[in-house]
């Protein structure tokens, strides 16, 4: 049932080597409904707006955020992310960047590990090269992150 899925919906085309992001609200919508229809539980941030008002369509990864990305080295399953410091130009982790920035605890999306984003267990194999992330809305615009995972990674920018 999981490979119907990936045979139906198909949001996005793939480009290797390219990050592709998919934050349109109604495409978003329709694959967490999707989901929910193949009995695939998503479980979605308390700290994303249920109505996906942050998404705007704009094919870019923005604060507040539900993306769908596709990218030839996804695994959606074992990510680290870090992000470039304003400080030292050095990749930090979350946390480490969230107190740079003097950001509440509250603004972690899910734990001081996964604060300000986080990649969502699509519940399907890690050949999908598809993920859905999160993205906290108190992340300011122009920071640099990267995702690392065992098979490879990606670099993006959140922009406003």
């Amino acid at each position: 049932m999981k490979s119907l899925f990936l045979g139906l919906i198909c949001l996005i085309s793939l480009n290797a080597n390219a990050l592709i992001v998919n934050d349109s609200r109604e495409d978003i919508f329709s694959l967490l409904k999707t989901f929910d229809l193949l009995n695939i539980p998503i479980i979605v941030p308390s700290q994303i707006d249920k109505d996906l008002a942050y998404n705007n369509d704009n094919n870019k990864i923005s604060p507040g955020e539900l993306v769908l990305l596709t990218h030839d080295k996804i695994d959606s399953n074992n990510f680290t992310c870090l992000f470039r410091s304003s400080n030292s130009n050095k990749w930090v982790s979350q946390n480490e960047y969230r107190k740079e920035f003097s950001l509440p605890t509250q603004a972690c999306i899910n734990s001081a590990k996964e604060c300000l984003i986080t990649i969502i267990d699509l519940g399907l194999n890690s050949e999908t090269n598809k993920a859905l992330m999160a993205i906290s809305n108190a992340v300011p615009p122009g920071t640099e992150f990267r995702c690392l995972s065992y098979s490879g990674g990606f670099e993006a920018t959140i922009i406003d």
